[in-house]
């Protein structure tokens, strides 16, 4: 991935897979966006700028049932029960981007 983002300033990461059935393999809907993240994360060694990441409402705390104000404590059980792949990709992305962010941002000039 950092080969395909080399030369670019900025990488929008905006979507995620969304088809209309449920697939058999939920991994078709879990690791496209995995793989674009990590692409992104690998920016720093192609000195992409800015990377811009979207997420949904999914990835929040689908199960509880109060209204908000929600915080970013408020996730998604990825494994409970009903949750959809998408639900689930979603949720497993922005975690894994607020991981990186732990990570990386002291190491880094990366902004959140």
């Amino acid at each position: 991935m950092a080969e395909a983002v080399a030369g670019c300033d900025y990488v929008l990461h905006v979507a995620s897979p969304f088809p209309l059935k449920v697939p058999k393999d939920e991994n078709e809907l879990i690791v496209p966006p995995g793989k674009a993240l990590s692409g992104c994360c690998a920016r720093r060694y192609a000195g992409v700028r800015r990377v811009v990441l979207t997420s949904s409402f999914a990835a929040l705390a689908t199960e509880l049932a109060l209204p908000g104000p929600y915080t970013e404590e408020d996730w998604t059980n990825p494994d409970g029960p009903g949750v959809t792949p998408y639900v689930k990709s979603k949720t497993l992305a922005e975690r894994a981007a607020w991981d990186f962010m732990a990570r990386e941002a002291a190491r880094c000039s990366y902004q959140w």
